[in-house]
């Protein structure tokens, strides 16, 4: 065979120089286009606070000096049902629930938002005199029933919804307040009154019939595979909610209840700065953000009175006062 020319040499390198810029491009591509996923890996991998859209540390100059703690009692109700032979432990009528602002408002309590709590936490922003937070579950299309109660009595809710149960059409039938869940634009709705903050109670994790229940980690499962699957999920509900209702959740219930501490990495990466469990408790707030990813919330059933429920609002003595007693 004959020397090959320069040309020919030329030309097999021009080839690999031009494949090896376009591989560059795809995977500098993808870098940039997943920052959060990445984040997610990182997490999974090291255990380590994942990458956040928020301040991960307070602000320097209330680091210095803690708020005074504050007792924030976080009332839990699910499905607000005009027929009364439907209450029950997470069930309450319009009347119920009405009831209930109107004695909040009654004895002084002021509603809260996230915002204010991590406001709180963060930056030292004092919280009303006597805070509370009132919180909706599941995203039960009667919890438009709450907006006229809400307004009359100077309150304000966090409903958190289920993106696979707002997703779904029941047909015309079943569209009733009892089965149906609240659309996108009925989330925007309530979002737009100024009277309630829309929560992230997952897209499809609101199961315990399959091998995870609610959004914990399966005993078999690796953390990197959890936080991909815990985060694609939420991230999927908090995508659709921003671009369908015009809101990002900023707060995170989880489903059952079912606290999960491997989430919290996961939950920061998505902009979440807080967290509902179910666990029966008034929550103590002492100016560290941490505490936000562990609220305790008071389930409100039927069968009791407005009087005799908001007696589980007055906190429990701490150890000082205890002891001084």
């Amino acid at each position: 065979m004959g020397k090959k020319s320069r040309n020919q040499h030329a030309v097999p390198a021009l080839l690999l120089g031009l494949v090896a810029i376009v591989l560059f491009a795809l995977v500098a591509k993808r870098g940039a286009a997943s920052p959060i996923l990445s984040a997610w890996e990182t997490a999974a991998e090291t255990r380590a606070p994942a990458r956040s859209t928020v301040p991960a540390s307070p602000d320097p100059a209330a680091a210095k000096k803690r708020p005074e703690p504050v007792s924030v009692p976080i009332l839990m109700y699910h499905s607000i049902d005009s027929d009364a032979s439907h209450a029950g432990t997470y069930t309450v009528t319009p009347e119920t629930f009405r009831s209930d602002m109107e004695y909040l408002r009654d004895h002084g309590y002021t509603a809260v938002f996230t915002s204010d709590l991590y406001a709180y936490e963060t930056k030292g922003t004092p919280l009303p005199a006597k805070p509370v937070m009132i919180s909706l579950d599941d995203g039960y299309l009667n919890n438009l029933s709450t907006l006229p109660s809400l307004k009359d009595s100077g309150m304000k809710a966090v409903i958190s919804v289920v993106g696979a149960f707002t997703q779904r059409d029941p047909g015309p039938h079943a569209r009733t307040d009892r089965y149906a869940c609240l659309n996108w634009g009925n989330i925007r709705t309530l979002h737009d009154s100024g009277l309630v903050e829309i929560g992230n109670h997952s897209w499809g994790m609101h199961s315990n019939s399959g091998p995870r229940k609610g959004a914990e980690r399966r005993s078999n499962e690796s953390m990197k595979d959890y936080c991909w699957a815990l985060g694609l999920d939420l991230r999927r509900l908090q995508d659709a909610l921003t671009k369908n209702s015009g809101v990002t959740p900023e707060v995170f219930a989880f489903p059952f209840g079912d606290v999960d501490n491997e989430a919290v990495p996961v939950l920061k990466s998505l902009g979440i700065v807080a967290a509902f469990s179910c666990e029966d408790k008034i929550d103590r707030l002492t100016g560290d953000p941490k505490e936000l990813f562990h609220l305790g919330r008071i389930n409100r059933p039927s069968g009791i009175s407005t009087e005799e429920f908001m007696k589980r609002l007055q906190p429990s003595p701490s150890p000082a006062q205890t002891a001084a007693q």
